[in-house]
């Protein structure tokens, strides 16, 4: 069983979260990731030109649900997107 940690470091978290304005894409594994992401952000949208990608349906709903302006490209985790 896989326990979710923090990371022991999170400045560069805590540094992308802030900053997501200049990339391209956010590419999540996890509901958790999403969660922790919309920690670190606050209130503050998810930037409306960012595309996004998830692994796993769950993963898309967070998305989905953290704002994401696109419909998130999910994947299954066998490689397979959908």
């Amino acid at each position: 069983v896989l326990e979710p940690h923090a990371p022991a470091d999170p400045a560069a978290l805590e540094a992308t979260a802030a900053h997501l304005s200049v990339y391209d894409w956010l590419v999540c594994a996890s509901p958790r990731a999403v969660s922790a992401l919309r920690e670190r952000r606050g209130p503050a949208a998810l930037p409306g030109g960012l595309r996004t990608a998830a692994v796993g349906a769950a993963t898309a709903r967070a998305l989905h649900e953290a704002g994401a302006a696109t419909p998130p490209l999910t994947g299954s985790g066998d490689g397979a997107a959908s």
